[in-house]
């Protein structure tokens, strides 16, 4: 378990390491609305990843005219209003789908070493999309 943990806790590190960004050379990128976003400073972006908690500076763009902040790094990683990676939200569909909050909970220690809450074992469908309150899916 302890040899487990720590090359866990390596690779969160380096996989932070790995996805930290500079200040872009590029002061703007497109938005939605068809203007222009401007780049205003770098942010951290804390996730749950599959070998641990991860949290990367990436730039932050906002736009001026419909004041929506585009980020095309967490689009890339499939993190985009998202606390959870991609991997973490299959695992969490997988044992929320098939097992009693408490059985699942403890499967997800066990085999991955994370920590969740009842909500997002029953948050996710089998795709790993987050369902909305009507039971379908979101995302």
């Amino acid at each position: 378990m302890f040899v487990r943990q720590s090359m866990h806790r390596a690779g969160a590190a380096a996989l932070s390491h790995l996805l930290n960004e500079a200040p872009p050379e590029s002061p703007a990128i497109p938005c939605s609305c068809g203007h222009s976003a401007l780049y205003k400073e770098l942010r951290s972006k804390p996730v749950l990843t599959v070998v641990g908690p991860v949290e990367y500076q990436r730039p932050y763009y906002i736009c001026s005219q419909c004041h929506h902040a585009p980020n095309p790094t967490d689009a890339a990683l499939g993190v985009e209003r998202q606390e959870f990676s991609p991997g973490v939200r299959r695992m969490l569909a997988v044992v929320g789908s098939d097992s009693a909050f408490e059985a699942a909970r403890e499967q997800l220690e066990l085999l991955a070493g994370l920590t969740v809450t009842e909500f997002y074992l029953t948050g996710y469908d089998a795709s790993g999309r987050l369902r909305d309150w009507r039971g379908g899916s979101s995302n």
